[in-house]
């Protein structure tokens, strides 16, 4: 039976909250993909930021992250393929301009921001994709 240290304890809490809080990721062996198709004026928000990607790691769970601002408010901003989309419509929290804004994510792939246009955040939201 192996012994855990708080050495072995350690390395682990480093190494989730270096995947979990960092925006370079493929240093982790994850390959974010990145949105290049916006709709509806919707676009990456600006330098200094994570641009618009997204990424499905081991247990199906689909990852976001980047700002994106100047759409149209509960219009689609691009659409994910298939595979990385829900099995039924996700309606999920997010920061809009610094109030709360909300990101619907549909089976067919849409993602429509709502709140502000001035900048919504990608960053953190998650959900299990089609099974």
């Amino acid at each position: 039976m192996e012994r855990w240290g708080s050495g072995n304890i350690m390395a682990i809490l480093v190494r989730s909250y270096t995947l979990v809080n960092s925006n370079v990721s493929s240093q982790q062996g994850v390959d974010w993909i990145a949105v290049t198709t916006f709709t509806n004026s919707w676009l990456n928000f600006a330098s200094g930021n994570p641009i618009a990607s997204y990424y499905k790691d081991s247990l199906g769970i689909v990852h976001l992250q980047g700002v994106i601002k100047s759409g149209t408010s509960g219009t689609s901003a691009f659409t994910l393929p298939a595979g990385y989309r829900p099995l039924l419509n996700q309606i999920l929290t997010s920061t809009a301009n610094g109030a709360f804004g909300t990101l619907e994510v549909g089976p067919d792939g849409t993602v429509k921001p709502n709140g502000s246009n001035v900048y919504i955040s990608l960053n953190g939201i998650t959900f299990k994709a089609e099974q």
